[in-house]
């Protein structure tokens, strides 16, 4: 026999072997009890699981399994985004104890978040966007150590967000806007290292920033837009200088737009306006990737100068309403390419 022969026998064996393994692995029973409860309560009536769903065709596209050993499987991924579901998301996700990615995203699913959920100790990723969910976020969620992404925006969600977040030391992007949280927002969100995004905007928060923010080095994007936030900008806030996004326009901020504004180098958005700042505005001619400017209702000024953008020539986007901004336009305005909104 070949060398090509040789080989050809021992991958159908390998073939064979894999293929007997699988006929033999089951899912748990507690696992099938939860995705039948899961299907009634989505009104998936037609959905009926068993012990058997991993190695036949499963019942629904959005499931996933893996096998775990040589006779059992285990769901790890429950998956249903835009399927316009309805109904109660079952505390019984919980019992899917291998799930690693939960999505329910653009549906609408009412009810409340289970608190059962922070017992998912491998989940990395949690989406129940776009839905109709209210009540709190369960401090629960903070115990999922291996979350990496947090989608809750776009609910009515209440209460306060979670000290407990904090704790989430995997995490790296943080998504709670368009809901109605209120309260302040937790300085312990700063001791999120990994932290990329932060999105709360659009919600009933308010008081100062916390100053804990600036602890977070590895921060993108930043959005805190149309709250009831007041204070000034932290200084610790110069440490952020991985910003690309700082969205804060639509609060109550008050104070001079800090100078350390111009540490932040990769910027491409920066707005601040339909706040209560003073001027002057900061020298910013080091934002040179600037594409987003908003500004506005800077108070205390008079005749203040046009900023210098002659380097942000990537700019598209420019608002300086009620600056009190004096003199000419400057003439470089007009070869900025990219701008279409002035």
């Amino acid at each position: 026999m070949g060398k090509k022969s040789s080989s050809l026998l021992i991958f159908f064996l390998l073939l064979q072997l894999s293929s007997k393994l699988r006929s033999d692995q089951h899912l748990p029973k507690s696992e099938v009890d939860a995705l039948n409860t899961i299907a009634a309560l989505l009104g998936l009536k037609q959905l009926r699981y068993s012990n058997d769903s991993c190695r036949n065709p499963l019942l629904a596209d959005g499931i996933k399994c893996d096998y775990c050993g040589s006779t059992t499987c285990h769901v790890t991924n429950l998956t249903f985004p835009n399927q316009d579901l309805t109904g109660v998301i079952a505390q019984e996700v919980a019992n899917l104890t291998y799930l690693k990615e939960l999505d329910l995203s653009g549906n609408q699913l009412y009810g409340s978040i289970p608190v059962s959920l922070g017992n998912l100790s491998s989940l990395s990723i949690l989406d129940l966007s776009f839905n109709y969910l209210i009540g709190p976020i369960p401090a629960s969620l903070g115990s999922i150590q291996s979350l990496t992404r947090l989608y809750l925006f776009n609910n009515f969600l209440n209460d306060s967000i979670p000290q407990a977040l904090g704790a989430l030391r995997s995490l790296q992007i943080l998504s709670l806007g368009q809901n109605r949280l209120s309260g302040r927002v937790p300085d312990e969100l700063g001791n999120i290292a990994t932290l990329e995004f932060l999105g709360l905007k659009e919600n009933r928060l308010s008081g100062d920033l916390p100053k804990g923010l600036g602890k977070l080095s590895k921060l993108r994007s930043f959005y805190m837009s149309s709250n009831n936030l007041t204070g000034e900008l932290p200084r610790s806030f110069s440490n952020l200088g991985n910003l690309r996004v700082f969205s804060l326009h639509g609060n109550y901020m008050s104070g001079h737009i800090p100078d350390f504004i111009n540490s932040w180098t990769n910027l491409s958005t920066l707005r601040l306006m339909g706040n209560d700042f003073e001027g002057p505005l900061p020298n910013i001619s080091t934002l040179i990737w600037l594409e987003d400017l908003w500004v506005s209702d800077l108070r205390n000024s008079t005749g203040l100068p046009f900023p210098q953008l002659s380097t942000s020539k990537n700019l598209y986007s420019l608002i300086l309403r009620n600056c009190s901004i004096s003199g000419q336009i400057p003439p470089y305005i007009g070869d900025l390419s990219s701008l279409t909104y002035l």
